[in-house]
């Protein structure tokens, strides 16, 4: 018999709540995950790049109901730093009781700190038979008349007692397109003084444009009872056939990222 994989896309959102800056302000209950989740000191409203807040449908069967919030905070007096904010909540009342959170994300990579947003990803991610972790993506763009770049990243976050630790990230989407790169390829295909044509233009378009996605799977063979996980490209992009596998070492899984290299 054959084995199954358990496979999830993580191009797929469910489950997910997405606010701006500005929507913190005027959502009461937003704010009020906010401050508990910043121990009662929330930052200025324009440090706060986007937030996002939901119950945990999958939480601990034994933890009663729970909500999860993260949020992209950008440090004092930096514009290159941005902390992902991330715990564990439950409702007391108008209010929040903080029961676990982690910020030693650090978000750092181009594109991302461009047009940063964050929202939740609470499809259950069975990382264990007992434990199922929950996701944060973290995606962000540029454009311009000529160049622009996007990406997407998830974390997955295991929940354990009274702590909250991120256990992976991985890529799960890129893209790049330069406009003046390609003209420049179609002009130097074609010659000083000639028009490139469409097939010149169409091949520098392959070579310099760029796409990846990326599903991550994961494997029935389990290392000290988590089961490991796999990334693979999409059907459909060049590395398809390969993958790149973590394995549980006893903390988190190892490699601990996935930066898109099969």
């Amino acid at each position: 018999m054959r084995l199954r994989f358990w496979v999830f896309a993580l191009l797929l959102v469910t489950s997910t709540c997405q606010v701006t800056a500005a929507e913190v302000v005027g959502d009461d209950r937003q704010q009020a995950a906010l401050s508990a989740l910043m121990d009662g000191r929330p930052p200025a409203v324009d440090s706060v790049k986007s937030i996002a807040l939901a119950p945990w449908p999958h939480a601990p069967a034994d933890a009663g109901a729970l909500w999860v919030v993260a949020a992209l905070v950008q440090s004092p007096g930096s514009e290159g730093d941005v902390q992902l904010w991330t715990g564990v909540l439950r409702r007391d009342g108008e209010n929040f009781r903080l029961l676990a959170k982690d910020h030693s994300e650090h978000i750092d990579s181009m594109p991302l700190l461009w047009n940063p947003g964050v929202m939740l990803d609470l499809i259950p991610y069975r990382i264990s038979a007992q434990e199922t972790a929950f996701g944060v993506r973290i995606n962000g763009s540029y454009n311009s008349t000529a160049h622009s770049d996007a990406e997407e990243r998830v974390s997955l976050y295991r929940f354990a007692g009274s702590s909250l630790t991120p256990v992976f990230t991985a890529l799960t989407y890129s893209s790049s397109f330069d406009k003046d790169a390609i003209a420049a390829c179609a002009q130097d295909k074609a010659g000083q003084g000639h028009e490139p044509s469409d097939a010149q233009q169409q091949a520098c378009e392959r070579e310099i444009v760029s796409e990846q996605r990326y599903v991550l799977i994961f494997s029935p063979q389990a290392t000290k009872g988590y089961y490991d996980v796999i990334m693979r490209a999409a059907a459909g992009q060049p590395a398809a056939a390969k993958a790149a596998r973590s394995r549980w070492n006893g903390q988190s899984y190892a490699p601990r990222r996935f930066d898109g290299d099969l």
